[in-house]
């Protein structure tokens, strides 16, 4: 047995799980892509680093609502701000998720409150309404003391209790701040 028959040959085939790119034996002046060990290391650096690369090639791709993987939904709605959507299936995900941008502008006014509420809960009969209570003076001195603002949240049907708490909880984290809500529920007919 010979010292050449020790030495692993380069294959010119990539394995499996490296890219096609081989981006690092294409980079190696000719004299190393000679030498069977040297491509051997090459070749064990491309294993490791390959995948590595094509991830970040496609980055941008796994911050897209349409293009993410599933498993990167729930870790984009987090980032986003909106935790609601753990049990929905991807593709309620990715439909919410393209209107995150918007209901970040509208957070805290009663449109963006409409928008989270047909969001999360777009099976629900749900209809805001603002009481738009304002306070005007034409005297000198304080300002008369207003009213606090008021909102009406209306489901014109009958949730299940565990729907009904969850309404009440979204409303409540993306009611504007200074607003009480009441959310009035139809009772269930007999």
């Amino acid at each position: 047995m010979s010292s050449t028959d020790l030495v692993p040959v380069a294959s010119t085939a990539a394995p499996a799980s490296v890219s096609a790119r081989r981006a690092l034996r294409h980079e190696l002046p000719a004299i190393y892509r000679e030498e069977p060990f040297a491509m051997a290391f090459v070749e064990a650096l491309e294993y490791v680093l390959d995948p590595i690369g094509t991830l970040l090639d496609c980055l941008p791709a796994h911050f897209d609502s349409e293009l993410a993987p599933d498993y990167l939904l729930v870790a984009i709605a987090h980032w986003l701000g909106v935790d609601e959507l753990e049990t929905e299936p991807p593709e309620r995900r990715r439909e919410t998720l393209a209107d995150a941008g918007e209901l970040a502008r509208r957070r805290g006014t009663r449109a963006g409150m409409e928008l989270a509420l047909s969001l999360f809960f777009p099976d629900l009969p749900l209809r805001v309404q603002d009481h738009g209570l304002v306070t005007v003076s034409t005297e000198d001195g304080p300002a008369p003391e207003a009213p606090a603002p008021l909102f009406d949240v209306y489901c014109d049907s009958t949730p299940p209790q565990e729907v009904q708490l969850a309404l009440a909880q979204t409303i409540d984290r993306w009611k504007p701040a200074s607003v009480r809500v009441r959310l009035r529920v139809k009772r269930a007919s007999k």
